[in-house]
């Protein structure tokens, strides 16, 4: 994961949109079903990112999709790790609630919601 993030900023850099695009895919689907970004990689995004990055909307919805359904093993060092950027987190339930099926069915929106 770690690597896949840095090949993220990486492309973002060296403006290689497709490669970027590549680095999401993969990411989206290691975070798919469940959450797999620590604490550390969720900070690390978000302070090597732009606000409204796909890379950056992605990582704060896939926590909140997370923290909604309740799979999230983070304690609370965790998430005093993350509270300069918890606005941004809330952002994501946001953006997930918006995608709400059925009561407390949370779903995940397509992986091209964050394609730039």
């Amino acid at each position: 994961m770690r690597l896949l993030l840095r090949a993220y900023v990486l492309g973002d850099k060296l403006g290689a949109p497709d490669f970027q695009d590549h680095a999401l895919d993969k990411i989206f689907g290691l975070n798919y079903h469940y959450c797999q970004f620590t604490a550390e990689q969720v900070l690390w995004v978000f302070n090597n990112t732009v606000p409204r990055c796909g890379l950056r909307r992605f990582t704060a919805d896939t926590v909140a999709h997370g923290a909604l359904r309740q799979q999230l093993k983070y304690g609370q060092e965790d998430w005093e790790m993350l509270a300069p950027v918890m606005p941004e987190l809330m952002d994501g339930v946001i953006s997930i609630a918006g995608v709400q099926g059925a009561k407390d069915q949370w779903r995940r929106k397509s992986r091209f919601a964050y394609k730039e």
